[in-house]
């Protein structure tokens, strides 16, 4: 897990409702500078954060002007 996060706003578990109330966990990395960024949806039935690579993508994204975001799939991680 990188341990640099110049440059990039990190959220973890963010809370995503559902329409029929069930909520899933994300993590968002998005620049730290304020705007409107394209945004690249992981969905992964893996937790979100115990692979090291979903921090290393989520910086490489923002670092590159991109927000992204890491979801657990339901039923599955947090």
């Amino acid at each position: 897990m990188p341990t640099d996060f110049t440059g990039v706003r990190v959220d973890f578990d963010v809370r995503v409702p559902m329409r029929d109330g069930v909520t899933l966990s994300a993590d968002v990395y998005r620049p730290a500078a304020e705007g409107r960024y394209p945004v690249v949806l992981y969905r992964t039935p893996y937790n979100e954060r115990v692979q090291s690579y979903a921090t290393d993508r989520g910086v490489y994204y923002a670092r590159n002007h991109f927000v992204l975001i890491w979801m657990d799939v339901r039923g599955r991680g947090d």
